[in-house]
């Protein structure tokens, strides 16, 4: 990706935003009636939504001394010698900056600098987000892929595949086929999701509420929280029947029904393969509920947005996981009483870790 032509006039300030940050929208107010106030007073103004804005942050912030925790974080100004965050960009603070500072040159080198040391601004801004956004992504995918309304699913196709009783070749390349199957399903999925909310977020309508939409489904994710807590005591007291976050129970028999037929045909393999996309899309009520937070959490981080194909590609690996070590762990010989309670065994495990990757979504989500 090319450096940042980025090149400052005298006395010019460098403002980040984002869009739809309602902070954002209140400091913008202040900047504009502060450049009619100050003619010789300009502010060039950067949507971190763009790569080569985020790598322009990244080297201000080294070069100012902006704590790590503070990166990318928006509003935020700088000028001249200083640089003011959210906390700071209200219209008395920004004005006593700009009266010390408007007939001041400042460093117009910038572009030159960038393009002499892209890889090393380029690293920091890689690392950053491969610390919190890759770990947020991969937790989300596996945590996915061990929810009891997944992990069932998963737990009856193999040892449904174990009833059958074929050749090893054989249930190995059925269980492939309902691997891949799965796979593919939810990557087109993503991608088509991931498409439809890009091209929305983009609508000025919808960029007016795109902070709102975040809030609300922050306070959703919350809430599913606190419910797949509640689902782990009712389980433990009641049993299964009581639980809220499940597949209904005509759900759950059309997709044991349907695993049962596809194997039993003559091209089992071509079955599987169906039973897989057949299963994929009847559990999205379900497992849904983490893949399209973690969507809109990449698509509204730029850095991840940037790279939203492979990091869709890295969630759905993550999510079959679990799959391909169940199904392992038959081919190699695990019974069918052992395989069926582990299913038993995983629900309070999987709600748990359902109830701390809504909550990290969620506190994620309502940032900024």
């Amino acid at each position: 990706m090319p450096a940042p032509a980025v090149s400052l006039q005298p006395t010019e300030a460098v403002y980040f935003y984002r869009s739809g940050c309602r902070k954002c929208s209140r400091a913008e107010k202040n900047l504009r009636h502060l450049e009619k106030k100050y003619p010789e007073f300009t502010v060039r103004r950067l949507d971190i939504g763009d790569a080569q804005a985020c790598r322009f942050y990244q080297y201000l912030a080294e070069k100012y001394g902006v704590p790590d925790t503070a990166v990318l974080q928006t509003p935020a100004l700088f000028i001249a010698e200083e640089y003011l965050t959210e906390k700071k960009l209200y219209y008395l603070p920004v004005e006593t900056a700009v009266q010390r500072y408007r007939f001041l040159t400042v460093d117009d080198g910038y572009a030159d600098f960038l393009r002499q040391h892209q890889r090393r601004f380029a690293a920091p801004l890689i690392n950053r987000f491969r610390r919190v956004g890759l770990g947020m992504v991969v937790g989300a995918g596996w945590i996915d892929g061990i929810n009891p309304c997944a992990f069932t699913t998963i737990v009856f196709f193999v040892t449904s595949l174990v009833a059958v009783k074929k050749k090893r070749r054989a249930v190995a390349a059925v269980g492939v086929a309902f691997i891949g199957a799965i796979f593919i399903t939810y990557m087109s999925i993503g991608i088509g999701g991931l498409t439809v909310l890009r091209q929305a977020v983009e609508l000025p309508a919808v960029q007016q509420g795109i902070q709102w939409f975040y809030r609300v489904l922050a306070v959703v994710l919350w809430g599913l929280a606190v419910i797949s807590l509640r689902d782990i005591v009712v389980f433990v007291r009641s049993g299964k029947d009581a639980v809220v976050l499940r597949l209904a129970d005509e759900t759950t028999a059309k997709i044991r029904r349907m695993v049962r037929t596809q194997l039993r045909l003559p091209h089992y393999v071509a079955g599987a393969a169906a039973a897989g996309v057949f299963v994929s899309l009847t559990e999205l009520a379900c497992t849904g509920q983490v893949y399209l937070p973690t969507i809109v959490f990449i698509l509204r981080e730029p850095s991840l947005r940037a790279q939203a194909g492979w990091y869709l590609f890295i969630y759905n690996t993550a999510f079959i996981l679990p799959l391909v070590g169940v199904f392992i762990a038959a081919l190699v010989g695990t019974r069918v009483f052992e395989l069926g309670n582990l299913s038993r065994k995983m629900f309070i495990v999987g709600k748990t870790l359902l109830a701390v990757i809504f909550c990290a979504l969620a506190f994620l989500l309502w940032q900024r």
